[in-house]
């Protein structure tokens, strides 16, 4: 096991634990009136030292979790230009399909490699997005994950109407 993923693996149980006696200081905390104060020192001092110890080596591992997030973010960073790209191409999918230069087969084959491009990104970038969260947990830069991403993903688009390649016939004169 490298360095990374030994340190990327160790991570989320030193974080448990740094909870744990973040807890247990709270709890303690409220006990306070009622216990005796040099039993309630020794505790709280027991408490400190075994948190500061998980800090150090939470601390340790901070710089490999920075990294991943780092990669993690230029890969979504990559994604996006892609979905844009793609984005673009089917707008202009889309205006030729007005036009009436794509119909049919064609245009129909056209509009669903590029939707199904769109979804693919749509899902990876999702993955990477929640990547990131849980890298920042890590990292105290969010204190939870957040519930849901998917009001912040733009909608897929809706593919335009076909165009007909059979103008409608014009409107009959009005007689009186």
């Amino acid at each position: 096991m490298t360095d990374t993923n030994r340190s990327l693996s160790e991570l989320p149980g030193l974080v448990a634990e740094r909870r744990k006696f973040h807890g247990w200081l709270r709890a303690l905390d409220a006990r306070k009136d009622s216990t005796p104060g040099h039993v309630f020192e020794r505790v709280q001092s027991d408490y400190r030292t075994r948190l500061t110890r998980v800090e150090e080596q939470i601390e340790a591992h901070r710089h490999v979790v920075a990294e991943e997030r780092a990669n993690v973010r230029s890969r979504l960073s990559l994604l996006e230009a892609e979905e844009r790209m793609r984005r673009d191409e089917r707008a202009e999918l889309d205006l030729r399909a007005h036009v009436g230069e794509l119909d049919g087969a064609e245009a129909t084959s056209a509009f669903k490699a590029v939707d199904d491009a769109i979804a693919g990104l749509l899902g990876e970038k999702e993955g990477l997005q929640g990547r990131i969260d849980e890298l920042e947990v890590l990292l105290e830069e969010r204190p939870t994950p957040p519930e849901s991403r998917q009001a912040e993903l733009p909608p897929m688009p809706t593919p335009a109407p076909m165009a007909s390649p059979i103008a409608p016939a014009p409107a009959a004169p009005a007689t009186a």
